[in-house]
């Protein structure tokens, strides 16, 4: 997740521009802490999806916003701009930030857990850093509610993709978890197919 707006530019007055920033991001602190006490009780699936959820409505609001404004509407309309912001910022603290970190330390095995954190976190980093580093070109070739439209969109993916994909590990052990995958992969590795051959001569 990538915040990469200047707050300044969308207070409805500039000599609060601090004062509005202080609130977001201890929105940002609250909704963090509070997954520590929510994320047992409902679960990491609908945490995520209702992260996502958030973020990708926050992106579309904040698109309309951008939309409004290049129309040339006359209204002061920076209020639904910080609106956006918001839902945005909340939203990830309470899923895509901690909640996907958790899942990590829990869907990897662990034979594999050490270089798969590690290939995961490249992967975030080097993620934030294209979509950091395009952000400027994307708002020239498709106007900034573009942009943030194919945000939303990406978060509607992300939703998608737990729907389908991610298995709840709330209360169940590290081997309960493997032992899952294992099953919906339905694949053999080398101990297992020697077995089964075995089993098959034997017979």
């Amino acid at each position: 997740c990538q915040i990469t707006i200047d707050v300044k530019e969308l207070m409805i007055y500039d000599i609060y521009h601090l004062q509005i920033s202080v609130i977001l991001i201890s929105g940002l602190f609250l909704s963090t802490a509070s997954t520590l006490y929510m994320v047992d009780y409902f679960g990491r699936r609908k945490m995520l999806i209702v992260s996502g959820t958030g973020m990708a409505v926050g992106h579309f609001t904040f698109g309309v916003y951008n939309l409004l404004i290049v129309s040339g509407i006359t209204d002061d309309i920076r209020w639904l701009a910080i609106i956006a912001i918001a839902i945005i910022l909340a939203s990830f603290g309470l899923g895509w930030g901690p909640v996907a970190f958790l899942c990590m330390s829990e869907l990897l095995p662990l034979r594999v857990r050490a270089f798969g954190s590690g290939l995961a976190m490249i992967a975030n980093w080097l993620t934030g850093f294209v979509i950091t580093y395009f952000y400027n070109a994307m708002t020239k070739t498709i106007e900034i509610y573009g942009t943030f439209w194919f945000y939303a969109v990406l978060s509607v993916v992300a939703i998608i993709y737990v729907y389908y994909v991610i298995p709840e590990t709330t209360g169940k052990s590290l081997e309960e978890i493997e032992a899952y995958f294992r099953q919906r992969q339905r694949k053999y590795n080398d101990e297992e197919r020697m077995e089964l051959m075995s089993n098959i001569v034997n017979e």
